[in-house]
């Protein structure tokens, strides 16, 4: 298998610059965002949807957790991490955010 020895620099931006700016990602491109909380997301171009309009890579993944722990454990758990006890009783973490998770406090 040949080596590929480049490297490749994707488009990275606060989350108030991209929606000013509001480009249309190409087909395929990686759009990385800096949030407001300081965590990180991406949105991946389709050639014809304009930033603001497009989809978190991650939003299917986040509303399924965000919409378990709403309808099971409350609505203020939602946005929590979950953890497993020993029992396996699953319950939301009391202050680890998504933004933790990302390495943001």
């Amino acid at each position: 298998m040949a080596e590929f020895k480049g490297r490749i620099k994707q488009k990275r931006d606060t989350e108030a610059n991209w929606k000013s700016a509001n480009p249309t990602p190409l087909d395929g491109e990686i759009v990385i965002v800096t949030m407001t909380d300081g965590s990180v997301r991406i949105k991946i171009g389709d050639g014809k949807t304009k930033y603001a309009s497009l989809a978190f890579a991650d939003d299917a993944l986040r509303n399924t957790v965000n919409g378990k722990l709403a309808a099971n454990l409350g609505a203020s758990n939602a946005g929590k991490l979950l953890s497993v006890g020993n029992a396996g009783a699953v319950a939301p973490t009391s202050t680890v955010t998504w933004g933790a998770l990302c390495g943001k406090k």
